[in-house]
């Protein structure tokens, strides 16, 4: 399918080397979608609107941003998915490229003129493009995909401010907090008009790097966090957990070579974390025991749901081959586990609303898991709170707020102790508070509404001059 997928995309390319450009940006727009207040997307819409115009850039990678931005009465939000964008690049690039491909890239080599044609070639495009549909700023949620870097160059040439909208939150981890840095300071300089982080350490990395300058931050939270929050103040998820009438497990699955074991990169000196390898050597028992007791507990407690939730890109990674081979030899049949379920498409916010009990790792689900009030269990196997890999555990200076579980038996002990006994103290979720405004900065719920001033005042600004 990837080898169909790459054929198609290079066939593309080359009819679009040999279409005129108007006829190219007239095929962008049919490709441009427009997302509504419902979820629901159009192709069909006006040229202009009385609302200010989004761009979102690869629009698969927003984690319902969109849907959030959509429902604005500040904002029409039009996106277009990253292959699209693709097309223009390889048009001139062919071949596969990296963005730091062309940080200070040699200027007497073909591949810089193949840069430089391609950023002519793109301008040219949007030129037209953004006369055929009237847009106001174009956005991403990083830095490093190449296809973004292209057209948002083009776009501050044509005085359409480029707003990142930071995707990622969970740096806590010294180790990760490094490797950001390090690919940050590679980077060079932010060519955009403006950054929006979700928290402090965000916005440390990004001038620490030098990639950005402090005027050019703010710190306005995830737009994903406002409906959970709004939910919580209004105690609006008391009735949802009432209504669900089985007992529900969920383990928020991170893959046997999760960066909580170690981490193989080159941007940093693993050795300096890891002085004895970039991988924790137990990291596949524990893999093992861990999934071994679920499907255990799964066995034995058929009246309670076990829900296994990967990110969808886990189960296409080599990883997933792993645990599949865990599950089949675990000596538990799952095609006759009706209670053992994998969903890497489930909700996640309704997820654990309707959990009893929650297993994590070191994802920003955990975050979410504590501040919903969930009984939430941390495995550490074989002595991991010894080793110097959870030293980069980023939970690691709150283990009060989670149930540790140091062996299977003590796994399974804390599961059957928190099904009885969901209630969390009103003094650990205080301190669960704490964690959640590390990581999110904001207990309002009104990211939306930082989001919108900083979009707007970025627009009227670039307006102005």
């Amino acid at each position: 399918m990837k080898d169909l997928k790459t054929l198609i995309l290079k066939i593309l390319s080359q009819i679009i080397t040999l279409m005129p450009s108007f006829l190219i940006a007239i095929f962008l727009r049919l490709m441009i979608k427009q997302r509504h207040a419902n979820g629901k997307d159009t192709v069909l819409y006006k040229n202009k609107s009385n609302k200010y115009t989004i761009l979102a850039l690869d629009s698969e990678r927003y984690r319902g941003d969109l849907d959030v931005l959509a429902k604005s009465d500040k904002f029409r939000v039009l996106h277009i998915r990253q292959g699209w964008q693709m097309l223009l690049i390889q048009a001139n690039l062919k071949g596969n490229h990296d963005i730091y491909d062309f940080k200070n890239i040699d200027k007497n080599t073909d591949l810089y003129n193949k840069h430089k044609n391609t950023q002519l070639f793109i301008t040219n495009i949007l030129t037209k493009l953004y006369k055929i549909i009237s847009i106001d700023c174009v956005t991403t949620v990083h830095f490093k995909y190449l296809p973004d870097y292209y057209w948002t160059m083009a776009s501050e040439r044509l005085n359409i401010p480029y707003i990142m909208l930071y995707r990622e939150c969970n740096i806590m981890s010294p180790i990760i907090y490094d490797m950001v840095l390090s690919m940050m300071a590679s980077h060079g300089v932010f060519h955009g008009s403006h950054v929006i982080v979700h928290n402090q350490k965000c916005k440390d990395v990004f001038i620490q790097s030098n990639l950005a300058k402090e005027k050019m931050i703010t710190i306005a939270s995830a737009l994903r966090m406002d409906a959970l929050l709004n939910h919580i103040n209004q105690d609006k998820y008391k009735n949802i957990r009432q209504e669900n009438k089985r007992k529900k497990f969920t383990l928020f699955y991170f893959p046997v070579d999760s960066t909580m074991f170690g981490i193989n990169k080159n941007k940093v000196d693993v050795k300096k974390y890891y002085s004895s390898s970039n991988y924790w050597d137990k990291k596949e028992r524990f893999f093992i025991q861990l999934h071994e007791t679920i499907l255990k507990l799964a066995d034995e407690n058929r009246d309670i749901d076990f829900i296994i939730k990967p990110k969808d890109i886990f189960m296409h990674d080599k990883s997933w081959n792993f645990y599949e081979k865990v599950v089949l030899r675990s000596g538990v049949d799952v095609k006759k586990l009706d209670n053992y379920i994998v969903d890497a498409y489930a909700d996640v916010h309704s997820l654990i609303v309707e959990s009893d009990v929650v297993c994590v790792g070191q994802s920003s689900t955990t975050i979410e898991s504590l501040i919903l009030g969930k009984r939430v269990i941390l495995p550490a196997f074989f002595e991991y709170m010894d080793t110097e890999y959870f030293k980069q555990f980023p939970w690691r200076d709150h283990l009060g707020l989670f149930d540790i579980a140091s062996d299977p038996i003590e796994f399974e002990k804390v599961f059957y102790n928190s099904m009885q006994s969901p209630r969390i103290s009103d003094h650990i979720m205080e301190k669960r508070k704490e964690l959640y405004l590390q990581c999110f900065d904001d207990f309002t719920g009104d990211a939306i509404g930082k989001y919108t001033n900083t979009i707007i005042n970025v627009i009227e600004q670039r307006r102005r001059n």
